[in-house]
């Protein structure tokens, strides 16, 4: 299982099933979901209707830590690629900036020298 989450969801329409169990099963499934999403060692479960609950909540929790990973890995990447970006806009813009310094250096000299040259 995903360790990197925190939580994960049980989903209202799953109440359905788990309200055919009863209270003792519906402990062993709660406990053994906590157990799975930690990835821990599995409870030993005695009855099928509590491994079916369990079965079909355990695979739904596992497309969720897939998606939340698959979702990770897309923002890291585009996370990336903005730093990427960036630091080649930087650059761009480093560059400017000389460039806009030149041309102010080069509006501020306005001194026109005129040289007259006189022979006698």
């Amino acid at each position: 299982m995903h360790n990197t989450q925190k939580g994960f969801l049980l989903y209202k329409d799953q109440g359905k099933q788990v309200e055919l169990l009863s209270d003792a099963q519906a402990g062993m499934l709660i406990k053994a979901l906590y157990r799975f999403a930690s990835g821990e060692e599995l409870p030993t479960m005695e009855d099928g209707m509590t491994k079916m609950c369990f079965a079909f909540i355990a695979s739904q929790i596992e497309r969720d830590a897939d998606a939340y990973d698959q979702k990770c890995k897309q923002m890291s990447d585009n996370a990336r690629k903005g730093a990427k970006a960036n630091a080649g806009n930087c650059k761009q813009k480093q560059a400017n900036a000389t460039n806009c310094e030149q041309l102010q250096a080069n509006e501020g000299n306005t001194d026109t020298d005129t040289v007259t040259d006189t022979d006698t």
